[in-house]
């Protein structure tokens, strides 16, 4: 593996192995209540949802009630694959001539003029609907507890909690609900959120139509209408989760599986394409040839789907067409491509596995740290921003309409391998996560590594223009060969910014393998 300075990078961990079921998330509390629905009974949808509520209540800087929901979904008794769209829509009165009219060319991100409908709620009633186990109650409980009775903040996530003290603390709500003795909770500290318990609860006992119809709807109408918000009761009615077909590329034997847009699925299928004819597994990991290739082919898969990338229900985005233009050159030095990513955000990102075959990619967002900065203190959560991912351009296929989804950053995967997942994988950071796809891909079919080891490899983040963040641990003459090349690159030190993944393999003979992400609080556990 020459290319990398090892012992920079290196976790120390090892995959985990199991035979009965796997679940990996970003937080032990999470991995643990998967784990119980496997040990249940349940399968890898009930490890899924049981996980999820968790983070709902453990990360409020990442996700949440009022965030959105994708999933990939492999059921071994079909042999099929199924993606969840759980993204909500722009309300009714979100017009865009109202917002060019108040002088806006972007959305604001802090401002109720950014919410959009959440759709994780029912994300959670398609996925137990359809491929659920056990009753939704039972699956809620280790949530609700941890609402009701606390659960304490793990290092990493006290981190957000201080990085954004200044948007934390201007929202009455968050100062409410999200602080300890009113002040930002420090690591060890517990936290207890018991308006999320009600709701939770609410929805425990009423599923996705309490949430949407019920008391917790008219709390968040009641905030929306004091707040400037425009989300109304007959918006959160009418939303429901959609089952749609996976995308797919073939890449090395492999079909990579992503969402179809709304979301940005597409951008990691096009950066594939991009590298397909590139010796890539010839080169070394880490050698500045190899990350030239990704970098580049990352640069002008972006670009290509920021371009197109919207809501098909209101223009037709040509998938199939894209993936099967010919990829464009890359090549000897940097290009600058005339559009870039937005700025950085996080999320959550979870994978599970049955012994029976089961798989579920799933991740989770309120899209910027903490969402909009405003959380419904009548239903104690976050409410996203997810509206700031549309454009104000009336001439952009992904302009803002009443009932339009904007464009998505969060992206679950799997890889296929003769009709069944080889691999379950995500990684989460905003616009990072098609450049952390091709990164993974290539790290687990090109050069052959274990899901651990592909996870601790040194990152970059490609920022827009020249400009690339890239890991420490990669050799000295790397970096300097990198910006001989053209590049910008911004070194910055391991677990600053650059997302977390999660990676589940079918290894044969039963046995499932896992990874988790050191630069989280990321648990992987199976038994």
């Amino acid at each position: 593996m020459s290319g990398y300075n090892i012992a920079t990078f290196n976790s120390r961990r090892s995959p985990v192995f199991a035979r009965n079921g796997v679940v990996a998330t970003a937080h032990p509390l999470a991995t643990a209540a998967g784990l119980r629905a496997l040990q249940d009974g349940g399968n890898a949808v009930d490890a899924a949802i049981a996980a999820c509520a968790v983070l709902a209540v453990a990360e409020p800087h990442q996700m949440g009630l009022g965030g959105d929901l994708f999933a990939l979904v492999h059921e071994k008794r079909g042999g099929r694959t199924y993606a969840l769209n759980a993204s909500g829509p722009a309300p009714a009165a979100a017009n865009l001539a109202d917002y060019r009219a108040r002088g806006w060319t972007a959305i604001p991100q802090h401002s109720p003029l950014a919410w959009t409908v959440p759709g994780m709620v029912g994300g959670w009633d398609k996925l137990a609907s359809r491929f659920g186990s056990i009753p939704l109650p039972r699956l809620l409980e280790p949530a609700i507890g941890y609402a009701k009775h606390g659960l304490a903040i793990p290092p990493v996530d006290a981190s957000y909690w201080e990085k954004h003290r200044d948007l934390l603390m201007a929202d009455a709500g968050c100062r409410e609900c999200l602080l300890v003795d009113g002040r930002l909770p420090r690591a060890g500290d517990v936290l207890v959120q018991p308006v999320l318990a009600r709701t939770l609860n609410a929805i425990a006992e009423g599923g996705s139509e309490a949430f949407y119809k019920g008391d917790p709807a008219a709390g968040i109408v009641r905030f929306s209408r004091e707040a400037g918000g425009l989300i109304e009761a007959a918006d959160l009615a009418a939303f429901s989760a959609e089952w749609q077909e996976p995308i797919g590329y073939d890449y090395r034997g492999h079909r990579i599986l992503e969402c179809p847009p709304n979301g940005q699925g597409l951008a990691a299928l096009l950066a594939l394409r991009n590298v397909a004819d590139l010796p890539i597994g010839d080169v070394a990991r880490g050698s500045a040839d190899c990350l030239h290739w990704l970098i580049e082919a990352t640069k002008h898969a972006m670009a290509e789907a920021g371009r197109i990338v919207c809501d098909p229900r209101h223009l037709p985005v040509d998938v199939e067409g894209m993936l099967a233009a010919a990829a464009p050159r890359i090549g000897k030095m940097a290009h600058l491509p005339g559009e870039k990513p937005a700025p950085r955000a996080d999320t959550i990102y979870l994978a599970t596995a049955d012994r029976e075959g089961n798989a579920v990619s799933l991740i989770a967002s309120v899209y910027g740290d903490f969402g909009s900065g405003y959380l419904n203190p009548y239903g104690g959560f976050i409410l996203q921003n997810r509206g700031s991912g549309f454009s104000l351009d009336p001439g952009h296929p992904n302009c803002l309409a009443p009932g339009k989804r904007p464009y998505h950053t969060i992206i679950p995967a799997m890889a296929m391998k003769d009709g069944a997942p080889a691999f379950v994988f995500g990684m989460t950071g905003g616009f990072l996560q098609p450049q952390g796809h091709l990164q993974l891909v290539t790290s687990l079919l090109d050069h052959g590594l274990d899901v651990q080891s592909a996870i601790d490899l040194p990152r970059f983040w490609w920022e827009g223009k020249r400009r690339v963040a890239v890991e420490d641990g990669f050799d000295e003459d790397v970096y300097r060969e990198l910006a001989r090349r053209g590049h910008e690159i911004l070194r910055k030190p391991g677990h600053q910014g650059f997302g977390g993944a999660y990676i589940i393999r079918f290894a044969g003979d039963g046995v499932i393998e896992a990874g988790a992400e050191p630069r989280q609080d990321g648990f992987a556990a199976g038994w």
